[in-house]
């Protein structure tokens, strides 16, 4: 015995075989204990155990020696492709089945079973999962039997009835615990081949993908990060990989956030998938794989333009290097007409700029610096259209790269929206910045950048435009003088290429003008200053063109091949003259002095508002769109991102059968039964007349045609549905009309798409309603305490496990002999203390509660899907505006500190229950919604998404500002709360912005007092009334919160008023001073001043009295609190001044005097005495 185990160690090379000589060596021993054999049979039994163990094992080891790391994932394996044909051989199958009890009849049936049909991989993932001979036999003869092989792989839940080796259900079969190992092994065989013929892949998350390199985030795309990968050879089919230069790189990109998913990646994956050109990156597969999606993408070896052009700063001009590269561009131009007229649906791409222009190039381009092929990418915004612009109602662009945004991303140029010039525009900011690098390399490249300055946020370069002065809008100073300097080099003169190409460039690309040019009704920024409707006037009469036009003129510069001096001069550029800065003069950014009387010098023009009151000092808007990489951007437009993570769970191991009905009563004509609701896009089209006639005999038609009729159809007789993640739009229009959910059943192969919702909200009294406020609560909190308020939050408060309760009623002693106002200021840390705010915003009172069922049920169709869970059509609920922001609890003025302090809330409306704490808003239908404008009150941490380091000083200004208009506006019981149910907010923004302050005004030391000092009664007020606040507690008259109506605030341009700190003492510079004994005055120099009866249209000055009849006009003075100048001159006359008017406050004789305030404005430098150093009051 000792012999043969010698024999057998000297065989065992693999560790596999060694675990498996151990295990049969105690089998050995107890065979020596067998009586009832002779030891020859024992011995011969052994061996043949042994043999077939030895032969499992070796041919194990081959397998796993084959098997590649997944580099994306390295706890995955996969098998290259065709190699289990090298490995799983005819010979070797049918060698290890003489092992087997299978008849020889039965042995060849299951071997040519597995090498025809094929079940090659069945038989490695058994060799894989340590099986043994008899359950090796079993699972084939099954296979065979059922005719179960390769092509029906991977087991899963749906299939593994047809194998009853594999039917969990069948608690007795012998093999149970290695069919899991089974399970696990099978993945390593599925990962999949990229071919042009299958460019849409779902993959199970346990699914490997057969990538041998993995470098992360090399670059970033509109939507998401991109790696470089390298693809297993024997998984590169798609004919990208078949180009010169390619070894198996492409580009995968990974998408940032679950919302941007179906609107950026599977968008771009559609349009690519449409479109083929030379120009145009070649699109590989989108690749479905929880809970991440991939577009792959051919990898550009040679970067980007905007690499290119850093990476080659002086470039070597040569007629052959020039029309290398202006052959490029016309490549370009001609892909883009190709995207803007294809046949199937027009495109327009809207995010065209150098770094979405990328290089493919060879290795002789590489090492010569050539410019290579050029190929448009980053197609995630990309936007089709089915009928032309001037059929369409108006459409918007997504976030895109601000600096190449045309005039009509910010302003709404005609009535059609959004168009394909609008790449025309972008195509010729690129053109005009590759001329500038041609002639002068990189340097004058980031000059030219520089000179058309930051945006009114300093967020990003200027775009090409200049923002509208009055009723103007052309293209930027800067933009146009560079051009007039280029078309002097004399490689710009007559009949040169850049000379032609910078004149089409001026002439028919960089042009404002559309046709009937007028201005959007509000643009995105600061929450609800709405500006007026404008007719702006552009300096040219021209028209830009389309991408048709544009290659007609490519075309005819492309035709100039056989001269040489026609694409360049040869004469040496060394000597060029460099682009000279154009701008003239500018003042700092900020300036700070402590001067009371020097005049300071002219910075800035103006013009005279509308409504005769202060003038609005022009400045550049805040743009609709900013560049997709700034997370601080404010966009007030409600989102639905899907998220089956959170509703999965909701759902999982509860009966969930009432809420989603699996029979269909449903009435539905052929057309909408062949509706698959999971495809992208998604799109549905009729015309009037049809759906009209089919609305009576089908009830999908009917829900289309009923909420049609209520939409004004300008446009055309066509109604047109497009899904949007998991909604339908009408036209595009918003908010949605339609939802589209499906239950937590059977699904199918994009339902990853499709919302898991409830088609019917369920009853607020109902059990599975507090379930989803228990699952709400258990994502981010403690589950051990919950605060909450009144007489039905108490009854939830009970339902979901919860012991404490504050209710404010009941907590605060209210009325005479009450501890309000020692309580009032302490909501701060209760609300931000809370665990949970459940918020009443359906009810009117204390006695109407909120447990109720919603106004009106939730009518919904069900589509049945053969085999699969049906798919729910509802009609659209999910309104977190309307049900909640614009509720008659949200117009309370104590709740808007309340939903700022809040770390989490559950609001209870008509329609149904929604969660916001600080990651979107949850509704309880179980959808998601997401609005950036909206986050910031929402934020649980207020205000981190202001105080994160992302946003400017300027910036957070505005935003104060705005948030104090919002609040003044709002309602109060109690008057006097004005003051103090903002107290908590007021705090926080004081320690966010480092200042002191009080009252609604802080105060930094540089020009914040000044900026919180100049608010002023809104343009809806007639006039501002004081409230009485007793003799026990004083607002000083210039605070807004001593008034009673709403406020706004001087439109002044930031970084562009020079603040006058010497005539202004703050409140809070001495902490032993007057504001420290409780007396809140404010020291300041008051000056006279020239007044005029009238005020004429084209005057400077402008006064907006707080209350114009209480004004004692003769005894008025002001208070210089910053100037500002004409450009172009430095005298003293011609300044500006912003300021702050006071009058003498009525006293009780032998009292001292003080002034109150009274207004603000502007007042021109010529009538307000300068001359002398004022007179220093005090001001209360």
């Amino acid at each position: 015995m000792a012999e043969h185990e010698r024999k057998l160690r000297g065989i065992l090379k693999l560790p596999m075989l060694a675990r498996v000589f151990k295990r049969r060596k105690g089998q050995l021993n107890k065979a020596n204990h067998e009586t009832d054999k002779t030891e020859n049979d024992k011995k011969i039994e052994t061996d043949h155990r042994l043999s077939e163990e030895l032969e499992i094992s070796h041919l194990d080891g081959k397998i796993s020696c084959a098997l590649k790391v997944d580099q994306l994932d390295k706890a995955k394996n996969f098998m290259p492709r065709g190699c289990i044909d090298t490995l799983i051989t005819e010979d070797i199958v049918a060698r290890l089945l003489t092992f087997s009890a299978l008849s020889k009849e039965e042995s060849s049936n299951v071997v040519k079973f597995v090498m025809d049909a094929p079940a090659k991989k069945i038989f490695a993932i058994a060799i894989r999962s340590v099986c043994t001979i008899p359950q090796l036999s079993n699972l084939l003869n099954q296979c065979f039997e059922s005719n179960f092989c390769d092509t029906d792989l991977p087991i899963t839940d749906e299939n593994r009835h047809k194998i009853a080796f594999f039917d969990r259900m069948n608690k007795e079969h012998e093999f149970a615990r290695w069919t899991n190992t089974f399970e696990d092994y099978q993945w390593d065989f599925e990962a999949p081949a990229f071919s042009n013929d299958e460019p849409d892949i779902t993959l199970s998350p346990k699914a490997p993908l057969p990538f041998v390199h993995f470098e992360k985030d090399v670059g970033s795309g509109g939507f998401g990060a991109v790696h470089k990968v390298i693809v297993h050879e024997a998984h590169r089919d798609h004919s990208a990989f078949h180009v010169s230069e390619n070894t198996g790189e492409a580009a995968l990109k990974r998408m940032d956030r679950p919302e941007h998913v179906e609107g950026g990646s599977l968008q771009e994956a559609q349009a690519l998938k449409d479109l083929s050109h030379k120009h145009i990156i070649e699109f590989i597969a989108v690749i479905h794989k929880e809970p991440n999606n991939y577009l792959m993408l051919r990898w550009a070896n040679g970067g980007d333009l905007q690499n290119y052009w850093e990476k080659k700063p002086d470039p070597r001009l040569s007629a052959s290097f020039v029309k290398s590269v202006f052959t490029q561009f016309h490549g370009l131009i001609h892909a883009l007409n190709y995207i803007h007229t294809f046949p199937h649906g027009t495109y327009r791409h809207t995010d065209i700029k150098p770094a979405n222009i990328l290089r493919i190039v060879d290795n002789h381009e590489l090492q010569n610096g050539q410019i290579g092929v050029l190929k448009i990418s980053d197609l995630g915004l990309a936007k089709k259209h089915t009928k032309p612009t001037s059929l369409r109602r108006g459409t918007v662009a997504r976030a895109t790269t601000y600096r190449y945004q045309p005039p009509e991303a910010a302003y709404e140029l005609t009535q059609e929206g959004i168009g394909r010039r609008y790449d025309i525009w972008s195509m010729g900011c690129v053109m005009m910045e590759l001329i500038i690098w041609l002639l002068h390399g990189t340097k004058a490249l980031n000059e030219f950048s520089t000179w058309r300055g930051k945006d009114s946020h300093n967020r990003d370069v200027n775009p090409f435009f200049k923002p509208p002065s009055g009723d103007f809008l052309e293209v930027h100073s800067v933009v146009s003088s560079i051009i007039e300097q280029l078309l002097e080099d004399q490689e710009c003169q007559a009949n040169t290429a850049m000379g032609d190409l910078l004149r089409l460039v001026k002439d028919k690309m960089l042009v404002v003008a559309l046709k009937n040019a007028k201005r959007h009704g509000r643009t995105l920024g600061a929450p609800s200053r709405e500006p007026k409707q404008r007719q702006y006037r552009t300096d040219s009469s021209r028209i830009r063109a389309y991408s048709g036009e544009v290659l007609e003129d490519m075309d005819k510069i492309m035709g100039h091949t056989d001269d040489d001096s026609y694409w360049f001069s040869g004469q040496c550029r060394e000597n060029a003259a460099p682009l000279r800065d154009p701008r003239p003069p500018e003042p700092n950014e900020e300036v700070v002095s402590d001067e009371s009387t020097e005049p300071g010098s002219p910075t800035i023009g103006f013009i005279t508002a509308d409504d005769g009151e202060a003038p609005l000092l022009p400045q550049p808007p805040i743009p609709a769109l900013y560049i997709n990489d700034q997370p601080d951007s404010l966009n007030d437009r409600w989102e639905f991102p899907i998220d089956n993570n959170f509703a999965a769970h909701v759902l999982e191991g509860r009966d969930a059968g009432q809420w989603f009905p699996s029979k269909s009563r449903t009435r539905l004509c052929g057309t909408c039964k062949s509706y698959d609701f999971t495809t992208f896009p998604f799109t549905i089209s009729d015309t009037k007349s049809e759906l009209e006639e089919k609305q009576a005999t089908c009830d999908f038609c009917n829900m289309r045609w009923n909420l049609s009729k209520a939409v004004n159809q300008t446009s055309g007789s066509i109604i047109r549905f497009e899904r949007e993640g998991s909604v339908l739009r009408l036209d595009g229009n918003q908010p949605p009309v339609l939802a589209i959910c499906r239950g937590p059943g059977k699904r199918g192969p994009h339902d990853s798409r499709i919302q898991m919702g409830f088609p019917q909200v369920p009853s607020l009294l109902d059990e599975m309603s507090f379930h989803i406020i228990r699952e709400w609560y258990k994502q981010e909190i403690d589950f051990n305490k919950l605060p909450a308020t009144f007489q039905h939050a108490i009854t939830i408060t009970r339902k979901i496990g919860q012991q404490y309760i504050w209710i404010d009623s009941l907590c605060i002693i209210q009325g005479p002999g009450g501890d309000f106002d020692q309580e009032a200021p302490k909501m701060e840390t209760i609300f931000s203390s809370a665990y949970c705010v459940l918020s009443a915003s359906s009810s009117h009172g204390q006695y109407d509660g909120f447990l109720m069922k919603p106004k009106q049920n939730r009518d919904y169709l069900i589509f049945e899907r053969e085999g699969l869970s049906p798919l729910y059509i509802c009609r659209f609920i999910d309104d977190f505006g309307n049900d909640v922001l614009h509720s008659n609890l949200s117009r309370r003025g104590w709740a808007f500190q309340e939903r700022a302090l809040a770390r989490r809330t559950v609001y209870f409306t008509n329609a149904q229950m929604y969660w916001e704490c600080g990651n979107g808003v949850r509704c309880q239908s179980l959808a998601k919604m997401n609005n950036d404008l909206a986050s910031f009150l929402g934020d649980p941490n207020f205000p981190s998404k202001l105080s994160d380091g992302s946003s400017r000083r300027g910036e957070k200004i505005l935003f104060y500002e705005d948030l104090y208009c919002q609040y003044s506006r709002l309602d109060f019981t109690r008057k006097t709360d004005r003051a103090v149910a903002i107290l908590g907010l007021e705090r926080r923004l004081i320690c966010d912005l480092q200042a002191r302050g009080g009252f609604g005004v802080f105060d930094d030391g540089r020009s914040l007092l000044q900026h919180s000092l100049l608010w002023k009664r809104g343009k809806e007020v007639a006039t501002l009334t004081r409230i009485d606040f007793g003799l026990n507690r004083a607002i000083p008259s210039w605070s807004w919160m001593a008034y009673n109506e709403g406020i706004d605030f001087l439109d002044l341009p930031l970084g562009d008023v020079k603040w006058l700190r010497g005539e202004i003492i703050s409140p809070w510079a001495d902490p032993s001073g007057e504001m420290a004994r409780g007396t809140p005055e404010i020291s300041i120099l008051a000056r006279k001043f020239t007044t005029r009866r009238e005020l004429t249209e084209d005057s400077v000055d402008s006064i907006v009295y707080d209350s114009p009849d209480r004004v004692q006009r003769q005894a008025v003075r002001c208070v210089l609190m910053g100037k500002i100048g004409n450009r172009g001159t430095s005298k003293k006359e011609d300044l500006i001044y912003c300021v702050l008017f006071v009058q003498p406050q009525k006293v009780a004789p032998g009292t001292a005097e003080t002034y109150e305030r009274v207004g603000v404005g502007f007042l021109a430098a010529k009538v307000i005495d300068l001359d002398s150093p004022g007179v220093l009051l005090k001001l209360r």
